[in-house]
Parts: structure tokens; C-alpha cells; sequence
């Protein structure tokens, strides 16, 4: 049980992310801020942190690579960058809190976001879907690093392979190529009946969910996108703290993205290696 959670208060006061990392989940709790549970005994877990932002923000979109928190806003523009290498003990990175823009640098809404490669793709909500892509490798000066628009979409959640952005826009879902950002391109469109909110790719594969709406017994669907099974390994995209980063907390943690999903069972003692 965590404090201030309010249902059916839908959007303000609910939980609407979680991201475990080690011994701690970490909670976006919409206008209740972030939550830090320790978890290192999952039978019994505690809270041990509630931090709210000031001025208030609606947290949607919690992810931690390495020491680095991303915290994205649902339906809103802005974002929140915070240092978690003490967990317990969040702190704003100077600068850290930005808004997405398009190119002409105005402020977007989005819904849900995804943070890969030193990028967040955000799924765009308000006057239709497309996609804004920020460029954090410095996150005390992000930036614009391309968009693409869909008049049509309304942007629920997106996720990345190899190199594509898949996302679930409602009344369809889009594949992009996003291997060139300054030059996104729509790849197909993809559709099942109802709310179409997920596109989730699994190798040549994509598993299509809706939230609402469905036909009687066709809430998701298995989609073929590419004709032969994918044979191209996982590849690390990115990783935080960067290459030769000095003078970190102790308590600092390592954090890498890939370019698709990896197989939680695929990785095991001795599997990663760290120089």
C-alpha cells in the first residue's frame, strides 16, 4: 500500500508505472510524485522514499538506467531527470527538467514514453500521434533529436527493435524507422479493433493489444511485420554512468539499454561483463 493512491481518481492519484531495478521498484505515482520500495525482501517490502516534485507533476513514465531516473509526465510535456545513486535519497540533475519539443521547439504532450540508445521517444498525444525523440546523453542539456507526425494517431505507449518504434496509436499502430532521427519514416500501419494502445515487437513478430473496445475475444493479436526470424543478437545502445565518468557516488549503479528486448532467462552470474 502506498500513500495518497486513490481509485477510480484515474489519472491523479493512482499508480501508473513501476521499474525494478537490484533491491528497489521504483514508483510513478501521477500527482503523488515517485515512490522507492525496497524490495530486496519481495515478501516484504517498504517504502522508503516519497518524493514529490516541486512545482507538482504528474509522473507516468518511471525508468532507471544505472544511477540515472527518467520521469516522463502523462498527457503533459515535461520531464524529470533525477540522480537515484542513493536511492533513498533522489536528487534533481541541474537542468534535468525539460519539455519535449518538435522542431520548432514548441512544448508537445505526450502519453507514455520509452528511454533507449540516449534517447526518449515520446508517443504524442494531443493534435494527433507521431512521435518526439529527445537526445539525453548530457542530461543537464537536452535536446531536440527528431519527430514524426501522424494526423490521425493518438500516441499510447511505444517501444523499440533494432532500430523501429513501434506504437500503439489508438485506432492503429505504427512501425517507424527511427535508424535515421533526423529523418523518421512511416514503415506500415497495423490495426485490431478497439483502443489500439500496445505494439509490442518480439522478434519478427508483433503482439497487438487494446485497452477498450475489443471485439469478443480478440483483445490482442500476433502479427507477422518482417517475413524471416530475427537473427541479429541484442547490442548495447547506451550506458550510464557514460565512459570514463569520474568522481562517482560509491553507491553509483551501471546501467545499459539494448536495442530490443532481451530474455530475462538469458542473462545469468556471469553472462555481463563490466570493464
Amino acid at each position: 500500500d502506498l500513500p495518497g493512491f486513490l481509485f477510480p481518481d484515474a489519472y491523479p492519484r493512482v499508480t501508473l508505472s513501476v521499474f525494478w531495478q537490484g533491491e528497489h521498484v521504483f514508483v510513478g505515482g501521477a500527482d503523488n510524485g515517485i515512490y522507492v520500495v525496497d524490495a530486496s525482501d519481495p515478501k516484504e517490502p517498504k517504502l522508503v522514499r516519497h518524493w514529490i516534485p516541486e512545482p507538482i507533476a504528474r509522473i507516468g513514465q518511471v525508468q532507471v538506467i544505472g544511477s540515472l531516473l527518467v520521469a516522463t509526465m502523462a498527457e503533459e510535456s515535461e520531464t524529470i531527470l533525477l540522480d537515484v545513486s542513493d536511492p533513498a535519497d533522489p536528487q534533481e540533475i541541474p537542468g534535468g527538467r525539460f519539455h519535449a519539443v518538435d522542431s520548432m521547439g514548441k512544448p508537445v504532450d505526450a502519453y507514455f514514453s520509452n528511454t533507449t540508445g540516449g534517447f526518449i521517444y515520446f508517443a504524442l498525444k494531443e493534435g494527433g500521434g507521431g512521435m518526439v525523440v529527445m537526445d539525453i546523453h548530457d542530461p543537464s542539456k537536452s535536446k531536440f533529436a527528431g519527430e514524426a507526425r501522424s494526423p490521425d494517431g493518438n500516441g499510447g505507449y511505444v517501444f523499440l527493435h533494432e532500430g523501429f518504434a513501434f506504437e500503439g496509436e489508438s485506432g492503429f499502430a505504427t512501425i517507424y524507422d527511427v535508424r535515421d532521427l533526423g529523418e523518421i519514416s512511416e514503415v506500415r500501419r497495423l490495426y485490431l479493433k478497439g483502443d489500439l494502445d500496445f505494439a509490442t515487437p518480439l522478434g519478427n513478430v508483433v503482439l497487438l493489444s487494446v485497452d477498450e473496445d475489443a471485439k469478443k475475444g480478440q483483445a490482442s493479436a500476433v502479427v507477422p511485420w518482417r517475413g524471416q526470424p530475427d537473427a541479429t543478437p541484442p547490442e548495447v545502445t547506451w550506458s550510464w554512468p557514460p565512459d570514463g565518468a569520474e568522481d562517482l557516488p560509491l553507491g553509483t549503479r551501471i546501467g545499459v539499454t539494448f536495442g530490443e528486448f532481451v530474455e530475462p532467462l538469458s542473462a545469468f552470474e556471469g553472462s555481463v561483463r563490466v570493464y
